[in-house]
């Protein structure tokens, strides 16, 4: 929108004065300008008092086609018109032809309200278009009406969606009447634009999506509608697309702050809006507790007519009515379901005609889902409405695409609940009249009774009679109840048969795994067949809901053994294509706090960041010709560090990749040993320079390390102490502070208390904790005199410190503290005390510690609670590895114990876990174990193992309805999928696998190899299949991948076939145009040939 004229920026600085302040305000502003003050005169004296405003929607002329305003809409004017005009303007300088701000020349008027016109103009500067102009009208300048005015502007302005009508400039007119410059919207009501091109209800609900959309930006801009209706929604041709344009804010209502400065109230009593469209909030004669979902409910009444070709409430019953009848019936008459208003006998056939179909067709369709989905938006009791537009437009959008739905149908209870709030009077007068008639028939019964025992006797006869006819139809009776137990045994007997299969299937797939440990190909097509056999187990349709668990069990086989086969397959054929930096293998990686990108280092020396979920890399970190050997996240994951080989840090911005500062080169950095290789440095970095980051600091700490053992592949082993520790600023890469102390072999300085604090050893007798904002000291940890720290560990959220010391002396004697801060001061522990000579303690939780003792002690891991003597749980062998959350201990060996008491959970007979397992699952399925080597399925308790090198607890991210995203140390995103995609046909899971492997199994299910041309057309065949799941990468990469065949025969080769099939990798790849394939081939080419030294490319 464009600025304010001198004139009209003092004269609303006046109009807000006091009129006795009004005179020297302007003398003193338009002291040397007598044409500016005899200006802003004229408009204080055509308008007294301005406020600001939000106009009703004006009424346009039937005739017109084009404009803002849509065509006439039909015979029921909107509530809450203001006709309370105080003053009238000295002349209209509004109309055709006339020039308004210097550039809107207007052409025709399009539009005419009570409260003002909308033109169609030509705007000549700067640029030359057709615009709407909205003007008030003469003499409707009251308070209220300006106000509106006002603020259907401020909203309009507010907002910039492709869906709604924009403003474009703003001003006043010569007599000082205001007006705003809108979008041209050349459009006709979006129920007209469906019918005239008679489009199906799919595409009418693609074409509401949007308009949803659209209400949404509106709300969250803190503006709600109130006015949704078809002429408001107007849909214009751009390039051949209708897009539909939200219009008319002139009944809008903020939602968070007030539109304007000025007074905007709806009086006690007034009802804005149009009364079809209406919520039954709004239809209450003080409206003021209006919220969004009150557009929620008129979109649902939008969709109604969409689908159906009318309102939820009929137009003639509310012409009839009288106006709190209108409100009655708004607020209380429940709307028929769209099937219903269909399928009856007064929509006339035009309706499914106008819609591409029949009536019946259009009646079926609506039934279920759309009627579950028009309802919910439809719900008197906005609680039980979507909470946002936006929600509406998923459920939508979730039908289109043939998803669940979140709306259900309302419970009979609710509706009954509903009816006696409606009718109190009425049940009230039925309870009554229903008890009375259960007292009178107990009065009945007993006379009954009484003339039954008179009549006794006479009756014995006429009893022994029907004895015998009953006694005969008992038979019959009987023989017919034997044909239904001989039928039910039949169901239950296949209902046994299918268990029994399933045990055998399961069984095999037990066999398949250890298969896979022999011949990982063969054990990943016998999956396939499995899963094949799984899928052609028929169940019976009798007694079905008494075997629920055979259901689910065949449900939960199939869920496995998909995710089987779709983890082991990627270690022949990953879904998403291999990282490389244009060639150069990837030497270190790591994923971010959200899972959502990953770092990468290249052996070209560069540093990358890539979508995890797609591979698609998204920039190179690199300031200038720098060897990148370190990188890493914040924990927020906003700033990412990369460090070079010189061990300067730079810092970068995650959002945008954009580079933020670097340190300096610091004397206290560690020197990488001469003849090093570059490949090698990424993997001596950590150890060698430790880098710890917080979200604004980064603490780093150089240690020497031995360069032979790395290039001898031995051992790392240290050199010398620790250098000093120095903390850097991640936004100007300027020094915090330096920790100048006597170093140790250990690591002297820990990041503590979730980053707030570093805890740094010195002189080996006590620990200094620093402020990580600016350094300095915070507290100390003591020893007592004679004790030298060996080592000290921090809590996972840095409450607790672990110390351990030893005296000096020809016998020492050894010390396990725990300390607790505020002041910090020893927890004391008789537990502690007694394994004082253990091999260390190391902190699970800030309250649970493990325990190693050493050798003497029989070679214990301990598990134990700190402060609570009883809860000590022996776990055997040390070595032991568990890992946990607050509620769970799982054991490398598959135990768990219960992470409050530390007693053992023992599973359920029959099972080999506790059901609490599943708390570790992220999907509700997959447990990873062992460093994430291999993953337990929590319901069928079966497991799955992958390759060395997939250490999915490591690098690895989880996104709900996707799956598991995990880096390996290679080159390669590994996907673990979720059970919410794991429905696959079997057939196209078998084929990709085959893919995969390069053959299949013979008949006596031995592996039968492809040739070349086999594969090809194979891989072929599967690329023409539409993906299953559009989201997810299946059958990903390999389709694309035409060296996949030849890439696998290098890897299978013997040493002396290698350069042969390199050069021919190399030879395709240059042919193909594939550059990326390319440099990796050749650099392994000129590796292999002889006499030429290994390229620094290697991977």
């Amino acid at each position: 929108m464009t600025e304010l004229t001198p004139a009209e920026a003092v004269f609303f600085a006046a109009a807000a004065l006091p009129p006795a302040d009004r005179h020297a305000y302007l003398s003193r502003v338009c002291a040397e300008n007598d044409d500016l003050r005899r200006r802003v005169e004229r408009m204080l004296a055509a308008r007294p008092e301005v406020g600001n405003f939000l106009e009703p929607p004006i009424a346009p002329r039937a005739e017109c086609a084009t404009g803002t305003f849509a065509p006439a809409a039909p015979p029921t004017a909107p509530f809450g018109s203001d006709n309370g005009a105080t003053s009238d303007l000295p002349g209209r300088d509004e109309h055709v032809g006339a020039v308004l701000g210097g550039k809107y020349k207007l052409v025709e008027e399009i539009g005419e309200g009570g409260m003002g016109s909308v033109f169609m103009a030509q705007q000549t500067e700067p640029v030359k278009r057709a615009v709407a102009v909205k003007v008030i009208k003469a003499g409707m300048d009251s308070k209220a009406v300006l106000a509106r005015f006002e603020a259907e502007r401020q909203a309009l302005a507010l907002m910039d969606h492709p869906n709604i009508a924009r403003v474009l400039d703003a001003g006043t007119t010569e007599g000082g009447r205001p007006y705003f410059v809108m979008e041209l919207v050349k459009g006709i009501p979006i129920t007209q634009y469906c019918d005239d091109r008679k489009l199906t209800p799919r595409q009418r609900l693609e074409l509401f999506v949007p308009v949803c959309h659209a209400i949404q930006h509106a709300h969250m801009k803190g503006v709600i509608h109130r006015d949704i209706k078809p002429s408001n929604v107007l849909v214009a041709l751009y390039d051949d697309r209708p897009v539909p344009k939200v219009i008319d804010f002139g009944v809008a209502k903020a939602a968070g702050p007030t539109l304007t400065d000025k007074t905007l109230m709806t009086g006690f009593g007034a009802v804005v809006g149009t009364p079809e469209y209406m919520s039954p909030e709004q239809a209450n004669l003080n409206n003021l507790d209006i919220d969004t979902r009150s557009d929620v409910y008129s979109l649902g009444v939008l969709l109604y007519e969409l689908l159906t070709g009318t309102t939820p409430v009929d137009r003639k019953s509310l012409g009839k009515a009288a106006l709190l009848e209108v409100l009655r019936i708004v607020r209380e008459v429940e709307a028929p379901r769209p099937s219903n208003k269909l399928s009856s006998a007064a929509t006339p056939p035009s309706v499914a005609a106008n819609r591409g179909t029949e009536p019946a067709k259009l009646s079926k369709l609506m039934k279920g889902e759309l009627d579950w989905v028009v309802l919910k938006a439809l719900e008197k009791d906005r609680t039980r409405r979507y909470e946002s537009a936006n929600g509406l437009a998923r459920d939508v959008q979730r039908y289109l695409a043939d998803e669940v739905v979140e709306a259900r149908p309302p419970s009979a209870g609710y509706r009954v609940r509903k009816f006696v709030r409606r009718h109190k009077g009425r049940v009230a007068v039925t309870t009554a009249f229903l008890a009375l008639l259960v007292v009178s028939a107990a009065v009945s019964s007993w006379l009954a009774l009484q003339a039954k025992r008179a009549e006794a006797v006479a009756e014995d006869r006429r009893i022994e009679a029907e004895a015998n006819a009953k006694e005969a139809e008992a038979n019959s009776l009987e023989v017919s109840f034997q044909k239904g137990v001989i039928s039910g045994q039949a169901d239950h007997l296949q209902w046994a048969l299918v268990n029994s299969k399933l045990d055998a299937l399961s069984s095999r797939v037990d066999l398949d795994a250890a298969e896979s440990r022999t011949d990982p190909r063969i054990g990943l097509l016998r999956r396939t067949r499995t899963l094949r056999d799984l899928s052609q187990i028929e169940l019976p349709t009798g007694f079905a809901f008494l075997y629920g668990h055979v259901i689910d069990r065949r449900r939960d086989l199939r869920e496995f053994v998909t995710a089987a086969v779709l983890t082991t397959g990627q270690n022949y054929a990953p879904l998403l294509p291999p990282l490389t930096h244009d060639g150069y293998a990837v030497l270190w990686n790591t994923l971010s706090p959200d899972s959502k990108t990953c770092l990468t280092i290249g052996a070209d020396g560069s540093a990358r960041i890539w979508e995890s979920r797609t591979a698609k890399p998204l920039a190179t970190l690199r300031e200038g010709a720098e060897r990148v050997v370190q990188v890493g996240f914040s924990p927020d994951g906003k700033i990412i560090y990369t460090s070079d080989s010189d061990s300067i840090l730079r810092f970068w911005n995650s959002a945008d990749c954009t580079f933020r500062a670097k340190t300096e080169l610091s004397p206290n950095r560690y020197v990488y040993p001469n003849g090093l290789a570059f490949h090698q440095l990424p993997f001596v970095a950590p150890t060698a320079n430790r880098v710890a980051m917080t979200n604004t600091r980064v603490l780093t700490q150089s240690q020497p390390v031995s360069g032979n053992a790395f290039r001898k592949g031995e051992d790392i082993f240290y050199d010398g102490p620790c250098r000093p520790a120095e903390l850097w600023d991640t936004a100007s890469g300027r020094l915090v502070a330096r920790f100048d102390h006597p170093g140790s072999k250990g690591e002297d300085c820990r990041l503590a208390n979730n980053g707030n604090w570093i805890a740094t050893v010195q002189e080996k007798t006590r620990i200094v904790l620093v402020s990580a904002d600016d350094g300095r000291e915070l507290g100390r940890l003591l020893l007592p005199h004679g004790e030298e720290i060996s080592g000290f560990d921090v809590s996972p959220n840095g409450h607790r410190i672990q110390t351990r010391s030893q005296t000096t002396g020809i016998e020492p004697t050894y010390h396990q503290r725990i300390w607790k801060p505020y002041p910090w001061r020893i927890i004391p522990d008789p537990v502690l005390d007694q394994w004082k000579n253990s091999d260390g303690i190391y902190f699970l939780t800030d309250n649970l510690v493990r325990i190693y003792t050493s050798f003497e002690y029989g070679n214990e891991a301990i598990l134990y609670r700190i402060g609570e003597v009883d809860s000590k749980t022996f776990l055997g062998d040390k070595t032991v590895e568990t890992t946990c959350n607050d509620e769970l201990l799982v054991l490398n060996d598959d135990r768990i114990f219960d992470g409050k008491t530390l007693k053992r959970l023992a599973p359920p007979a029959g099972r080999k876990y506790p059901p609490s397992l599943t708390r570790l699952a992220r999907d509700g399925r997959f447990v990873f174990r062992e460093s994430g080597i291999r993953a337990i399925d929590a319901v069928t308790e079966k497991q799955i193992e992958f390759k060395d090198g997939w250490e999915v607890n490591g690098h690895s991210g989880y996104f709900p309805a996707w799956g598991t995203v995990a880096v390996g140390r290679g080159c390669e995103i590994r996907v673990i999928p979720s059970p919410k995609i794991l429905d696959v046909p079997p057939a196209l899971l078998e084929l990709w696998a085959q893919v995969a492997v390069r053959g299949e199994l013979g008949p006596d299910g031995e592996f039968v190899k492809w040739t070349e041309q086999t594969w090809e057309k194979k891989r072929q065949e599967l690329a023409a299949i539409p993906p299953p799941h559009p989201d997810f990468p299946f059958p990903g990469y390999v389709v694309t991948d035409k060296l996949h065949w030849l890439r696998a025969e290098y890897e299978a080769a013997a040493e002396k076939d290698k350069l042969r099939l390199a050069a021919d990798l190399l030879r395709r790849s240059e042919e193909s145009g594939d550059n990326v394939e390319a440099v990796r081939w050749r650099a392994e080419t000129d590796r292999l040939s002889p006499h030429v030294a290994p390229s620094p490319r290697e991977k």
